[in-house]
């Protein structure tokens, strides 16, 4: 999993690129964490380069919105894939999480 950052309107936009499964989960995680502590206005996933999500992916994206809230911060998902969009649509995932057709609208 490759994981960058950077900054847009007060929001952080966490990229990723490859598979949001049990083995990169523990990293993302981790990212997510410490992106939301620092953020001043909330985190942006930006998932357009994510090819697949486990559930132990959808639980860290929960993890994340629930976080978020409790601090009062702005949590979105952003880009997904087809494949990667019905995996939270068959879940009932994107009822849970605000998920924008792409970076641009989710730092609007």
């Amino acid at each position: 999993m490759e994981i960058k950052q950077e900054n847009r309107n007060g929001l952080t936009v966490m990229s990723l690129a490859g598979k949001l499964d049990t083995v990169s989960s523990p990293e993302v995680q981790s990212a997510l964490t410490a992106a939301l502590e620092a953020a001043d206005k909330g985190v942006v996933i930006d998932m357009a380069e994510v090819a697949y999500v486990s559930s132990a992916g959808l639980r860290v994206m929960l993890i994340g919105g629930k976080t978020a809230k409790a601090k009062d911060k702005a949590f979105r998902l952003a880009g997904l894939k087809p494949a990667v969009a019905e995996v939270f649509k068959m879940s009932g995932f994107d009822r849970l999480l605000e998920i924008r057709p792409d970076v641009a609208a989710a730092t609007g």
